[in-house]
Parts: structure tokens; C-alpha cells; sequence
């Protein structure tokens, strides 16, 4: 699970350690000594933009009917379960590298994320996830008094 803060990473000395942590399990949960090799983990991708957060889901061989998104208590959920096509009796499979069967991914989502707002759509093999910023309070810069100068 990844988590996205908003702290400059000037201000958050923690940053880089956290970082760090999430590259190395996700480095062991992508090795296949480490995971079963039909273990479907769907790679995502968390961005900010101006006014808000966009995730996107690489989901070849699904369709939207094939997911399912969940947010509560600001943890994004998406679930899903691609599946196996059936295959003729006098087909012979020479190599399987494909990945399938049940996945779940969550997120936990910044502080200043509007979850009422969240919309979804589906194209060309990624799932696309859009999630509003609260603009209702919104950082402002606070200006700081010279009181040396004021005597």
C-alpha cells in the first residue's frame, strides 16, 4: 500500500525513508521468487496535478464491468478479477505468462481529497481515476510582521 502525503519533502524528513520502504516491497512483491507466479498485481501510478489526483491502473485484458472502486475512510480501493478464457479441448498452451485471477490495490488518499466527488472511466486497458482536490480550504501564505522594524 503506498501512501501519498501532502508535506513538501523539504519538511518531511521522513519522506525519503518512506519512499525508500515502498520501493523495496514493491521490488520483492514484483519478484517472481517471492510471489506466486499467476498472482495478477495490476501496477499503478498516483499523480497531482493543479486541482486534483489522478490514478492510473494498467488493466489489460479487463473491461470496466471487471472492476469494482471503494473509497472509505480516504482509502482507495480497487478490486477486480480478470479471468481465464476458456480454451478448446484440442488446444495445447506451449507458454502462460499472463497473470490472472482476483486483485485488490488500495490507496490512501491525502487529507485534501474530495471523495464525493471521485470519478472513474475505463480506456484502452487502464483505469483511469480522478480525484477532486477540497478547495474549500484551500493553503494560503500567511505574511510574517517585522516587529524589529515597527520600534
Amino acid at each position: 500500500m503506498h501512501f501519498l502525503s501532502r508535506h513538501d519533502h523539504h519538511s518531511y524528513p521522513l519522506r525519503h525513508l518512506r519512499d525508500e520502504m515502498n520501493r523495496i516491497f514493491q521490488h520483492y512483491l514484483d519478484d517472481p521468487f517471492f510471489r506466486d507466479q499467476t498472482t495478477l498485481i495490476p501496477p499503478i501510478n498516483l499523480r497531482e496535478e493543479a486541482n486534483r489526483y489522478v490514478v492510473e491502473a494498467e488493466l489489460p485484458g479487463l473491461s470496466a464491468k471487471d472492476v469494482q472502486i471503494e473509497i472509505h475512510d480516504n482509502i482507495l480501493t480497487i478490486r477486480g478479477e480478470k479471468r481465464i478464457e476458456e480454451k478448446k479441448e484440442e488446444d495445447r498452451m506451449h507458454v502462460v505468462e499472463s497473470r490472472y485471477g482476483s486483485f485488490q490495490r488500495s490507496i490512501t488518499l491525502p487529507p485534501n481529497s474530495n471523495t464525493d466527488m471521485i470519478t472513474a472511466e475505463h480506456k484502452r486497458g487502464i483505469l483511469y481515476i480522478h480525484i477532486p482536490k477540497d478547495q474549500t480550504h484551500p493553503p494560503r501564505k500567511i505574511e510574517v510582521k517585522d516587529k524589529d522594524r515597527d520600534q
